[in-house]
């Protein structure tokens, strides 16, 4: 397949799929904190088998590219600034923020 027609596989299968979506984007936080635990490993053990899914699904037909450049890649592709920070830049950034409230 070509990675146009990945593309459109993807999407089609996740455009049937609203509730993931959401559940997806809202604060995972919340969502372990409201919900039982039973659900919550259903969830989870679903999520982690279509990401499972998607990672061999990219290494099958775009084997040339590492887990890294997949991710920086779809940033790039989604027009997102990124820049990589280390574990401590993120931690301290976020701690000195918190902390000067």
């Amino acid at each position: 397949m070509t990675r146009t027609q990945i593309a459109e596989k993807i999407a089609r299968s996740l455009e049937k799929r609203e509730q993931l979506l959401k559940l997806l984007s809202m604060n995972n936080y919340d969502m372990e904190a409201n919900s039982r635990p039973e659900q919550l490993t259903t969830f989870k053990t679903a999520y982690g088998r279509s990401m499972a899914d998607i990672r061999g699904i990219l290494s099958k037909f775009c084997p040339e590219m590492s887990e890294e450049e997949k991710q920086e890649k779809a940033m790039e592709e989604a027009q997102v600034g990124f820049v990589r920070h280390s574990v401590y830049e993120i931690t301290y950034n976020c701690l000195i923020r918190l902390l000067e409230q």
